[in-house]
């Protein structure tokens, strides 16, 4: 159980680094792209709610057997720029578009963090 809840600690610690990681780049994304309302406080909104609508798209497209990840990337980029639209307020979805990039670059280096954060500590964990 103890194990459990470490690992359990551990996701949770890698999932807000990766929200930060996220939202840094979507207020990057949108100062360099000229958004006015481009905040870090709208910039973290957009960032969890793009994370969790990712994650529950990509466990519902799961059940698509082969084409399940494709479309899971498709429709989760189109509602994450929805997502960015509505948090920053903007009013062409190029611009929206533009920060999505910026959004790809952060989930690289968030999952990056993530496998050596959560290795490192499954490493630790199982020494013992």
């Amino acid at each position: 159980m103890e194990i459990l809840a470490s690992i359990l600690g551990i996701m949770l610690a890698v999932a807000a680094i990766a929200a930060v990681i996220s939202a840094l780049f979507f207020w990057i994304g949108g100062k360099i792209v000229g958004i006015k309302k481009a905040t870090f406080g709208r910039a973290i909104l957009a960032a969890i709610a793009s994370a969790v609508a990712t994650w529950m798209i990509s466990w519902l497209m799961s059940f698509i057997p082969g084409a399940g990840t494709v479309l899971g990337f498709i429709l989760g980029a189109i509602i994450v720029i929805f997502i960015i639209k509505a948090a920053f307020e903007i009013d062409t979805y190029g611009k929206a578009f533009l920060v999505w990039i910026f959004y790809l670059i952060a989930q690289g280096i968030a999952f990056f963090i993530a496998i050596l954060t959560f290795g490192g500590a499954l490493l630790e964990l199982f020494k013992q």
